[in-house]
């Protein structure tokens, strides 16, 4: 079996080797087996998620979660299921309870005392079932979100994960949902970065909005008929850096939806006669599955220690799921 039953584990293990610890959602069957394979053939440390947004897709959820955990313990990469942006305390309550192994809690645009609140609700919830929870402090701008950073202050920070014991801070340090419309890349506040990583101590940070919209898969999409706009995030580079400076996860969704649609759109201009979704459907899978690995490998640098991970967990004996 696969899943990570000592994430905590898993998170200091990033840290220590300065890797970073991709997250990407899932949708229906094709892009969770493309998150798993390329796991599986870069032998990579994986979280592999889920957001309410998806929900229609995955209905009814709570039965495709246990098939998902089943799925997974098929593989040896070592994979956590965690779900993404959860509004209140109902919500994260309802993921604990039907087998996530971590929760997000989406309180940033709250009050600061009401997120906090909200959190250690939460955190005392999930931590008595065995699971983890990720908080946020600070905005991140984009679609559908703020329209300007609201970057974490440190002093913050420190105080709520003190008093939240959450497992996890997702922080906003020069990130974006989706990409905004600037001259220029977006930059990452690293003197920052490093200033709250020191005032949380062992909490792992995290890092929303960290995919690149690198212009070759916006290209691909729009040659083959769409019409995406080229919007501005943080280069795969920049990215990368963060590693160095306290962050053990990204969320980067952004690229395989790109990528997904530019492999599709190219499949069905290039062959308009095929009407079979046996022959198409695997396309979009295949080029998500490359996305992920070109990221494990460039970008999170986390290649290559799935077995490492076991090794250091005495053999996965202390952070193996057993069914």
């Amino acid at each position: 079996m696969a899943l990570v039953v000592n994430q905590r584990k898993l998170y200091a293990f990033a840290l220590k080797n300065h890797f970073i610890l991709p997250a990407f959602n899932f949708y229906d069957l094709e892009s969770m087996r493309a998150i798993f394979e390329a796991a599986e053939e870069l032998d990579s440390p994986v979280i592999a998620q889920v957001s309410l947004s998806t929900y229609a897709n995955l209905n009814p959820v709570e039965q495709f979660v246990p098939f998902a955990r089943a799925v997974a313990g098929q593989y040896r990469a070592p994979i956590m299921l965690h779900h993404d942006y959860l509004p209140d305390f109902n919500a994260c309550c309802y993921a604990v309870d039907i087998g996530f192994q971590s929760v997000s809690f989406d309180g940033c645009g709250l009050p600061y005392h009401e997120n906090m609140l909200i959190t250690q609700q939460i955190v005392e919830y999930a931590h008595l079932r065995g699971v983890l929870v990720e908080a946020e402090l600070g905005n991140i701008p984009g679609d559908g979100f703020v329209s300007a950073s609201v970057y974490t202050d440190p002093f913050q920070a420190a105080e709520f994960v003190r008093k939240t014991g959450c497992d996890a801070l997702a922080v906003s340090v020069g990130t974006s949902h989706g990409g905004l419309r600037t001259k220029g890349s977006l930059n990452i506040e690293y003197d920052l970065l490093d200033k709250i990583k020191a005032a949380v101590g062992d909490v792992p940070l995290i890092l929303h909005g960290a995919a690149s919209r690198p212009r070759a898969y916006t290209d691909r999409v729009n040659h083959y008929g769409g019409n995406v706009g080229y919007l501005s995030m943080v280069p795969e580079e920049a990215i990368s850096e963060v590693r160095l400076h306290g962050v053990a996860k990204i969320y980067a969704d952004m690229d395989n939806w790109l990528s997904v649609t530019g492999a599709l759109r190219q499949f069905y201009a290039q062959k308009p006669e095929v009407f079979n979704p046996i022959l198409y459907m695997p396309v979009g899978g295949l080029a998500m599955k490359e996305a992920v690995k070109h990221k494990m490998q460039y970008v999170t640098k986390s290649a290559g220690f799935g077995r490492e991970f076991w090794e250091y967990c005495n053999e996965a004996a202390e952070c193996r799921l057993h069914q």
